[in-house]
């Protein structure tokens, strides 16, 4: 992944307001508690590496924008 990337969900993922376990989640009005599967967004930030992952910032196309982690994403 590199920054300006289209990428999809390809599990459940955790949105953080920061690269690491140690963030607490985003709290947004469009954010139902994770970013579900299929969801669409682009790289806008990272990679980080921390917590034994690599962590992208993601724009949502939902609307809500964090940190999630590279495994739970894949490339359009």
């Amino acid at each position: 992944l590199t920054v300006g990337t289209r990428v999809r969900v390809t599990q459940n993922l955790n949105v953080r307001t920061g690269p690491g376990l140690q963030y607490p989640e985003i709290e947004d009005p469009d954010y139902p508690g994770y970013a579900p599967a299929g969801a669409l967004g682009t790289v806008i930030g990272g990679p980080s590496e921390a917590d034994g992952y690599i962590w992208w910032k993601i724009q949502y196309d939902a609307g809500f924008t964090g940190w999630s982690v590279e495994n739970g994403l894949e490339p359009l």
